[in-house]
């Protein structure tokens, strides 16, 4: 049989062996010529190291023409702890890491990441570590983006500081600088102001059929919602005489008032009047006319609705007991008052810009918001430029309602 050994520095030797002979009379006969001694000999075939010193070639497996391949004890030695040295982790990976050390122990931050940026939370739970890296990466370039365009004002600002232009950016980057200074100590010390706060909701009973009532001392009468009339057997008593239009966030259609009713509040069975809405998207609402009759008490210490009349209560339900559906239809309803503000403000400020308000009107048609500001509204969260800029839209401009708006829609 004919062997080729291909030794440390690369020479190879040819021997013709008997396919009889022992393993280790191989290696001594190799030795001379290979240049290393038979008790430091590694022979290899492939990738699997041959070994046994009384075994024939034959018995190993080794065929005629194969190529063997020669180290030693200390090369093989030095390659193993070659392949168990690991890989510097990467500093996003450190980041990633990091970040899920922080939210393992800490359920707030957790949840608050979730509205914030929900794509990035979502990462964290499964662990998927790509997804946070990628995630971070794009946070990491966003950033880089505002600091370069911050330099680009500043060097901008010293060539010139004196031009009226110059000066009213010096006061925007004053404010912004004002602006976030607050944002991250309202972040440190109060960070629930960035949750979302449970409305107030009840039980009551009309008719016999169990509601939630939305408790919303901020309304001025009771309403009810025609779909929800109909449940509880009260069409009959509507009076259609008092049809209008209710007028608040947006607009909606009265059908008429049912005058006299009960309504089952924490055992108490009580008198009370409803306006009833064509397209009202909650059940039933209690408004301050009612509460005021009974004389009630929100107290929220105890987290519960106290009828001053009989001296009652009823606790409020906490938020996995409120309607799906009515969350967001009052968020909805907020984010539209939102709007409709802005939407005011700016026709008060084309009114009283007579002179200009066709440029002006054209300028809001069209409006152009700086690199920086969609750059920080989209560094909040996972929030694409197209929801920034109708973000901006919706505020006319205003970062820091936007940034509102996209934390609502994100809860949303």
């Amino acid at each position: 049989m004919r062997l080729v050994l291909r030794g440390p520095t690369g020479q190879d030797v040819v021997l013709e062996l008997d396919a009889e002979l022992p393993f280790m009379m191989l290696k001594a006969l190799a030795e001379e010529d290979i240049g290393v001694s038979a008790g430091e000999m590694v022979i290899s075939k492939g990738t699997q190291q041959l070994s046994g010193d009384e075994v024939s070639l034959q018995e190993m497996g080794l065929k005629d023409g194969d190529v063997l391949t020669v180290s030693t004890t200390e090369i093989q030695s030095l390659l193993q702890g070659l392949s168990q040295v690991k890989a510097p982790k990467s500093k996003l990976r450190q980041s990633a890491e990091e970040l899920v050390a922080s939210m393992t122990d800490n359920p707030y931050a957790l949840s608050l990441l979730k509205q914030n940026n929900p794509k990035l939370a979502e990462a964290v739970e499964k662990r998927d570590w790509a997804s946070m890296e990628q995630q971070l990466k794009e946070l990491n370039e966003a950033r880089r983006r505002r600091e370069q365009e911050m330099e680009r004002h500043r060097r901008a600002l010293e060539a010139n500081p004196f031009d009226m232009e110059a000066q009213r950016m010096i006061e925007e980057q004053i404010q912004l600088e004002n602006v976030e200074r607050a944002r991250q100590d309202a972040l440190e010390f109060m960070p629930e102001a960035f949750g979302s706060v449970v409305m107030l909701y009840i039980n009551v009973k009309v008719n016999g059929v169990p509601l939630k009532a939305f408790v919303d001392s901020g309304a001025q009468m009771t309403i009810m919602s025609g779909a929800c009339a109909e449940r509880c057997g009260l069409m009959r008593l509507v009076d259609r005489r008092f049809q209008g239009m209710a007028v608040g966030v947006g607009q909606q259609k009265i059908i008429g008032r049912v005058h006299m009713a009960q309504i089952e509040i924490g055992g108490d069975h009580l008198p009370v009047s409803f306006s009833v809405l064509e397209n009202q998207p909650m059940d039933i609402l209690l408004g301050l006319d009612m509460l005021k009759r009974h004389q009630c008490i929100i107290d929220l210490q105890q987290n519960r609705l106290v009828i001053g009349s009989s001296g009652n209560s009823t606790p409020f339900l906490s938020e996995a007991e409120i309607p799906k559906s009515d969350r967001e239809d009052r968020l909805k309803q907020q984010l539209q008052g939102q709007q409709q503000g802005q939407q005011q403000g700016q026709q008060q400020h084309t009114q009283s810009s007579s002179s200009s308000s066709a440029t002006g009107q054209q300028g809001a048609s069209a409006p152009k918001y700086s690199d920086d500001d969609v750059a920080q509204l989209m560094a909040l969260g996972d929030f694409t430029n197209e929801q920034v800029v109708h973000a901006l839209r919706m505020t006319d401009g205003n970062v820091e309602l936007a940034a509102q708006f996209l934390m609502q829609q994100a809860f949303s």
